[in-house]
């Protein structure tokens, strides 16, 4: 019986340890949206950013409306334009797990092939 009860116990744990969300690192979030978004880049480019605006929905007052850029600086003279990466959805989720529970309207993520920063206000 009191084998029964431990093993009944493993179990229920266990189940609640996969139930909770896994906590991540800032680091970990930025280097997985900067190496997803790298797919969608050439070889050689100076900089690049993710920028993210964030605004209330007039339709759902308890939603917000995410609108989103990708660009890149191909040489430091350069003006930024638009890029498609290979998945543009995953590094905005990144991005909105890092804000997770912050009051934001503006982040921007910028990185090049060595470097990453974030910053948001």
């Amino acid at each position: 019986m009191f084998s029964f009860l431990n093993t009944l116990n493993r179990l229920i744990k266990n189940q609640q340890s996969e139930q909770e969300p896994k906590q991540y690192t800032d680091q970990q979030l930025i280097g997985w949206a900067t190496g997803c978004m790298l797919e969608g880049l050439p070889d050689n480019f100076y900089q690049a950013r993710l920028l993210c605006t964030r605004q209330p929905d007039p339709e759902n007052p308890d939603g917000w409306i995410v609108n989103v850029n990708h660009d890149v600086m191909l040489d430091a003279d350069s003006e930024y334009q638009r890029f498609q990466p290979a998945d543009d959805l995953y590094p905005v989720q990144c991005v909105e797990t890092l804000l997770e529970g912050k009051e934001w309207h503006e982040a921007t993520l910028l990185f090049n092939t060595v470097t990453a920063s974030f910053k948001w206000k």
